[in-house]
């Protein structure tokens, strides 16, 4: 999940909740739950003996104009340890 919450979540506004998120993982059956560092870092006391997480280090950020399409980095890998995390994911533009 890493879209913002309207675009993800506005049909189905219980998942605004990020437990239900990973709620839903877990019942679901799913091998992991792949998110931002405010969705997993909300949880992780919680879940992460659950359900790996694998926690999403950046980000496009959309609030310059044009649009540069940019990865920010929004956290690192000793948060990722920290919260328990069994992976990183990061976007990477080939040739960028």
């Amino acid at each position: 999940i890493e879209h913002s919450g309207g675009a993800s979540f506005a049909p189905n506004i219980d998942y605004f909740d990020p437990e239900n998120i990973i709620q839903l993982a877990i019942e679901g059956g799913c091998n992991a739950v792949a998110s931002t560092f405010g969705i997993l870092g909300s949880m992780s006391r919680k879940y992460a003996h659950k359900i790996p997480f694998i926690l999403k280090i950046n980000h496009n950020e959309l609030l310059t104009y044009p649009n540069n399409y940019d990865q920010v980095p929004f956290t690192n890998i000793e948060r990722a340890y920290e919260l328990g995390a069994a992976g990183i994911g990061a976007t990477i533009y080939f040739g960028a």
